[in-house]
């Protein structure tokens, strides 16, 4: 499997990821709102916050997804100095940086960023990279189980 179409895969795998991410926030928020609902006034205040704090956290996480995947693998590849990845990077330029720009600048961003040298668009990277977006999420994604059974045994 060459180069792009572990990129392809990857891309498809992040989006599906982030899909189930929010999906998964969405539906705690939901079921946050019904719990409030059904037991009106019926729980301690205690309860209330903690589900507060739940609700919170479930959005966080959703917004560190995001984060934690704008920025594809393969610049990682060409900051450790493979040129073969700098090489793929050229060939399919729009693929690669279009989806990534979408996500810094949002869907209304100027198309001539991508006429934009290959060491501006590193220097961008880089700027993204200095904080592990990576790990924070990996570690949010260690606590989410453990915040979510507490919550669930302390409301029952």
């Amino acid at each position: 499997m060459n180069e792009i179409e572990f990129y392809r895969k990857e891309r498809n795998l992040y989006k599906q990821l982030s899909q189930f991410l929010t999906y998964t926030a969405n539906l705690s928020l939901v079921a946050f709102i019904g719990v409030i609902v059904y037991y009106a006034g019926k729980l301690p205040p205690i309860e209330y916050s903690i589900l507060t704090y739940f609700a919170i956290f479930n959005r966080v996480m959703n917004l560190l997804n995001f984060k934690a995947f704008e920025v594809p693998n393969i610049f990682y590849k060409i900051l450790e100095g493979d040129s073969n990845s700098r090489k793929i990077l050229e060939e399919n330029r729009v693929e690669i940086l279009d989806p990534m720009f979408k996500s810094f600048y949002g869907i209304g961003y100027d198309r001539r960023e991508l006429e934009k040298n290959l060491d501006d668009i590193l220097v961008l990277v880089q700027a993204r990279l200095e904080i592990n977006w990576k790990m924070i999420g990996k570690i949010f994604l260690f606590i989410y189980p453990i915040l979510s059974l507490l919550t669930i045994w302390v409301i029952l």
